[in-house]
């Protein structure tokens, strides 16, 4: 009599489960800050409005605004739509936020601080950091 069986022994088995094992401890690894990656460029990009609203209002006044005119001619002009808030103007300075408008110190919120310069035009930023 021919034994004609088909299938899986349980080592292979246990074989295929060990190395989708693995390869989803290196996708969890892999993947596993792209939400804070995804936050971080978040705020990158969330730097460029700022400096076309800023040469648009150069271009307006024919000069570089003052403390107050940024506030009015640049700060209150540029609105976000998404998880990126602008904090309030004072100053010469602003704070953009992922989160919530506020930043209230939550994990893996980022916020990073503007400001400009009336005297050389110059619109900075600091470094990231966690609210």
């Amino acid at each position: 009599m021919i034994n004609n069986q088909k299938g899986f022994t349980l080592i292979e088995l246990v074989l295929v489960v060990v190395v989708l094992g693995i390869l989803a401890a290196f996708a969890t690894i892999r993947f596993g800050t792209l939400v804070t990656d995804a936050k971080m460029a978040a705020i990158d990009g969330s730097k460029a409005p700022f400096t076309a609203q800023l040469a648009v209002a150069i271009s307006t006044l024919k000069t570089l605004p003052t403390t107050t005119q940024f506030g009015t001619e640049v700060h209150a002009m540029v609105v976000y739509d998404g998880d990126v808030f602008k904090g309030k103007y004072d100053n010469g300075k602003f704070q953009l936020n992922t989160g919530k408008a506020a930043c209230k110190s939550k994990d893996g919120e980022f916020k990073t601080t503007g400001s400009y310069n009336d005297k050389t035009g110059v619109l900075s930023f600091s470094a990231k950091e966690a609210c």
